[in-house]
């Protein structure tokens, strides 16, 4: 799943701006489900990262990427099959639209 969300302002500000709050990009996910076991590290404006979703008992893997671009921040995260795209994408579109 692919989000692009455009900004206006310097690049390194908006690569702080992911960095200072890339958990509150993740978080807030409806139905019960947390977050935990949270990885990330940046290669230049590329951020790569790794998490787990919990929900009951079950948890599952989710990796992705971050890409911060001059007028843009691309959210490029691969979803298991058990996780609605619609729900997660309603989430980090508003996330981000909050943040910039």
């Amino acid at each position: 799943m692919k989000i692009i969300h455009k900004h206006n302002v310097p690049q390194d500000y908006a690569k702080q701006k992911i960095e200072n709050n890339f958990t509150d990009l993740i978080s807030n996910l409806p139905n019960g489900i947390k977050i935990k076991k949270i990885e990330r590290w940046w290669n230049d404006y590329e951020l790569d990262f790794s998490f787990k979703v919990y929900k009951g008992f079950f948890s599952l893997p989710i990796s992705g990427k971050i890409i911060v671009e001059k007028e843009a921040v691309v959210f490029d995260i691969e979803l298991p099959a058990l996780i609605s795209e619609d729900m997660i994408r309603e989430v980090i579109a508003e996330n981000l639209k909050d943040l910039f």
